[in-house]
Formats: C-alpha cells, sequence, structure tokens
C-alpha cells in the first residue's frame, strides 16, 4: 500500500482525480485515514531509507513501526542535515527500538546530541526558537477518533501553555468531591474548550 501510494504521486494520479496526495487516494478507496497517512509518509520516505524498506518488504517490522523511524529520521534531518552514512547510522539505532513510541524518543535523543556538536553559525536560531520546524499532524484514527501531535518553538509553546493553564485546573464536583478528571483528560477538555470559543466568534477568518 506505501508503495502503490509513492507510485501514484509519481504519476500524478492524486492531482488528476483531484485530490492532494496519495493519502487522500488511499481514503477514497476506503482506507482509513490514520493508516492511508501513514502508508503515504512510507512510501514517500521509502527512497532514502533502504534498510528500512528491505525489512518491511520482508515482514520484519509492522507500517507504525516504518513510520515511526522515517518519522525520526526526518526529525533528526530537520535540526542536524545527515549524509547518507549519517542516515544509515541513525535508521540502524531506530530500528533496534522495540515500538513506534521508543523510536520517537530515540530520535528526539539523537537530534539533541547532534544539534549540541554542531558548531554555532553566526545569525543560525537557536532550535528551541526555530518556528520552520514547527509542525502539527492531525489524523482520524481507525477508532473514528482525532489524533494529533505537536512540536513547537518554545514561545509558542509557552503561549499555549498560558491559553490552557487557567482552563485545566482541577473543578471539584458539586458536592466538593475532588474533580475527577486525569490531567490528561482536563488539558483535553481546556482545548476543546479552547476551540469552541474560537469558533464561536464571529470575527474569526472563515
Amino acid at each position: 500500500m506505501a508503495s502503490a501510494s509513492a507510485a501514484a504521486e509519481r504519476l500524478g494520479i492524486p492531482a488528476r482525480r483531484h485530490l492532494r496526495s496519495g493519502a487522500d487516494l488511499l481514503t477514497s478507496i476506503g482506507v482509513a485515514p490514520g493508516a492511508a497517512l501513514r502508508a503515504a509518509r512510507v512510501g514517500r520516505a521509502a527512497p532514502t531509507l533502504a534498510a528500512l524498506t528491505r525489512q518491511q518488504r520482508l515482514g520484519g517490522i509492522g507500517i507504525e513501526f516504518a513510520d515511526a523511524v522515517g518519522r525520526g529520521v526526518a526529525h533528526i534531518n530537520a535540526r542536524v542535515e545527515l549524509t547518507e552514512d549519517d542516515r544509515a547510522g541513525v535508521v540502524t539505532k531506530l530500528m533496534i527500538q522495540t515500538t513506534p513510541a521508543e523510536v520517537g524518543k530515540k530520535a528526539r535523543e539523537i537530534a539533541i546530541d547532534k544539534a549540541a556538536t554542531q558548531p554555532e553559525a553566526a545569525g543560525t536560531v537557536p532550535v528551541a526558537e526555530n518556528t520552520d520546524l514547527n509542525e502539527m499532524t492531525l489524523v482520524q484514527t481507525d477508532e473514528g477518533r482525532v489524533a494529533a501531535t505537536l512540536d513547537l518553538d518554545v514561545l509558542t509553546g509557552e503561549e499555549l501553555f498560558a491559553a490552557l493553564d487557567p482552563l485545566c485546573r482541577p473543578v471539584p464536583l458539586p458536592d466538593g468531591t475532588p474533580d475527577p478528571r486525569p490531567a490528561g483528560r482536563r488539558r483535553a477538555d481546556a482545548f476543546g474548550q479552547l476551540l469552541r470559543t474560537y469558533l464561536s466568534n464571529s470575527q474569526r477568518p472563515t
């Protein structure tokens, strides 16, 4: 599915069908949106990640793991330019992890280590302040829910904390019982409240 998506994009098939990408093409034939996005990412990354692609074709790793490795390499390369040898070494280090979450954690560690050893050129924006590295993913899962990830510069992150924190505070129940919601649930509820407040503003862009 990943290779088919990449091949379709190279041939311009999505555009001819008035679609934006191979992921949209897969979704149009019934593939779940989250799975379609993973397949499209893995397909695009395949030409530069030979060892990973080989293992996936042999059935040694699943597409979620392959996607995590591809995203990990992209995360590192966005911060420190990788040579072909560097890339191969990074892929090896990521592939020995056991879960996609561990791959992501290892990729962040590698990126930090490599960035720390690079000479800082004049005028270079520190990684923490570099808005060019900002990224947000927003996908519909196989269950029909929506999953999101964020990677933000420090200023935008501080603004997000400032917007969410007042809405994340525990709210006791009417009988005085402590708020039963865990922190993650309170944060999600606060984010939903922010969205509803924004969408209720008649002056917002449409």
